[in-house]
């Protein structure tokens, strides 16, 4: 004997009830896992956008930055050049002529904190090199080394010798 509504239908059973609840659920859960997908999609899609943004600034850096300092290592050796070519060319160059030179150079460097010679001094031109000391006012100047010490003496007898003579 099977229970019927008032209007003669009959009544559902529990099992009934349960599937028109997951029935009535159904759109509900298909519009949550179509907004899962549709958010998963424009994530992906949007990520691969900036990160190709990036990547192009990154390049656009990269090739800024190596670009300057190209340019700068390249002024650096032509001014170096510059140096070497008016200390070869003028014979007899004196400590303040090579400054005065050296100084017009430094400003356009920064990368310089600043510009040596060493010129080689043979034995027997040593006395003299030591001499032009005194004569441009550098009083008690002499080539000198450090001894085991750390000390600063005299330099001994050698051949040659490769003292900074103009900073």
């Amino acid at each position: 004997f099977a229970a019927t509504a008032g209007d003669g239908r009959p009544m559902p059973s529990a099992g009934d009830k349960m599937k028109q609840r997951r029935a009535d659920f159904l759109p509900v859960c298909a519009a949550l896992a179509a907004g899962l997908v549709l958010s998963a999609f424009v994530f992906v899609v949007v990520r691969g956008y900036y990160r190709s943004l990036d990547q192009q600034q990154f390049q656009r850096n990269a090739t800024y930055y190596s670009t300057e300092f190209k340019s700068d290592i390249e002024r650096h050796v032509a001014s170096l050049a510059a140096i070497h070519a008016f200390v070869s060319a003028t014979h007899g160059v004196n400590r303040w002529e090579f400054s005065a030179f050296a100084h017009q150079i430094l400003p356009q460097n920064s990368g310089f904190k600043a510009v040596l010679w060493v010129p080689r001094v043979d034995q027997q031109a040593r006395k003299a090199f030591e001499t032009q000391f005194q004569r441009d006012g550098l009083y008690g100047l002499r080539i000198r080394e450090l001894d085991r010490n750390g000390s600063l003496v005299n330099a001994g007898p050698r051949p040659g010798y490769l003292p900074v003579a103009y900073i």
